[in-house]
């Protein structure tokens, strides 16, 4: 276990948008020391199914660009035989592929139609991403390799599109996103960018969802949107009349920095190089990906509540189709 004590960033704050319902506190915090990755677009990355005739927790990833791209964990790519999450920060050189690990987040579709993704405008929601980075931490403490719980992600999936009562045939969980972004419409159009942003802390009722340092403000504004609207669905239960004001977001997002630094924390090598950190204390949980020493994306979240064990069995086609 490595339990090395970090510098949390110190926050020049920008704005602080939004309501009640959801907010985005927005700051600087790199001040142009992070990592000089470029962001994983449309135009840098193409995504497609492996050739084989695909794979459920692959999918291959290749960088088109000139640049070193950041295809960061938890983009979630749409179409394909399924719609996936990519579960590892990667760092792709130029003109490279890789095998990206992934799960699936549309339970009920196996297609093989189409082997390319269409787009990659959606991401997963803070409280997915924290039960993740809390799991990779108690696999790295049990002395286990670092995983993905495809079983949890249905299992998400499955929650989201109850409590928003939506009818997804395929059990998608990009159909839950795109519901709660319809109720958050008023809300989403009083949050807006700032290009010089490295860094944000979104709240729903008071209530912390995440606290996000970037390398770049270009990676910030490339997660920016999708984040955003992922967010909605965990600000579906805010309490409208807790509100927070920007001095107490900002103590808010640098006690969840300052916590995470000195929280105790398992490093270990990306898949494509880079440095992966997963940390937890009694009150956060996250990760940390750094290229050669320098910060590519820093994202602490509250502690996600237990889980009642379940085991779901697997549909027919996962049981064909898995690796």
């Amino acid at each position: 276990m490595n339990h090395n004590r970090h510098d949390p960033p110190r926050l020049d704050v920008l704005s602080h948008q939004g309501d009640a319902r959801l907010s985005a506190l927005l700051f600087v915090a790199n001040e142009g020391a992070g990592a000089d990755l470029a962001p994983a677009t449309v135009e840098a990355i193409e995504a497609r199914e492996l050739d084989d005739g695909g794979r459920i927790n692959r999918i291959r990833v290749v960088n088109v660009s000139s640049e070193t791209v950041a295809l960061l964990e938890g983009t979630t790519y749409v179409g394909g035989y399924q719609n996936r999450t990519v579960v590892a920060d990667l760092a792709l050189e130029p003109t490279t592929e890789a095998d990206a690990p992934v799960v699936c987040v549309e339970r009920g579709r196996w297609d093989h139609e189409g082997v390319f993704f269409e787009e990659t405008t959606r991401v997963l929601p803070p409280s997915a991403r924290a039960r993740r980075a809390e799991g990779n931490f108690r696999r790295l403490e049990r002395g286990e390799g670092k995983g993905a719980d495809q079983s949890d992600a249905w299992r998400y999936a499955d929650e989201r599109l109850a409590l928003l009562d939506v009818d997804s045939p395929t059990e998608d969980l990009v159909a839950a996103i795109d519901a709660a972004t319809e109720r958050f419409a008023e809300t989403l159009e009083k949050i807006r960018p700032d290009e010089r942003a490295d860094g944000w802390a979104l709240f729903a009722g008071g209530r912390l969802l995440c606290a996000e340092a970037f390398g770049t403000p270009a990676l910030l504004s490339n997660w920016f949107a999708p984040a955003l609207r992922a967010a909605t669905l965990d600000a579906l239960d805010a309490d409208p009349t807790r509100t927070i004001d920007a001095e107490e977001a900002t103590r808010r997002a640098e006690n969840a920095f300052r916590d995470a630094a000195n929280a105790r924390g398992f490093s270990r090598e990306g898949m494509l190089g880079g440095t992966e950190r997963f940390f937890r204390s009694a009150t956060t949980t996250g990760t940390e990906f750094t290229s050669r020493g320098k910060l590519v994306r820093l994202s602490v979240f509250p502690v996600p509540p237990p889980r009642a064990e379940r085991s779901d069995e697997a549909p027919a086609w996962y049981k064909l189709h898995r690796t």
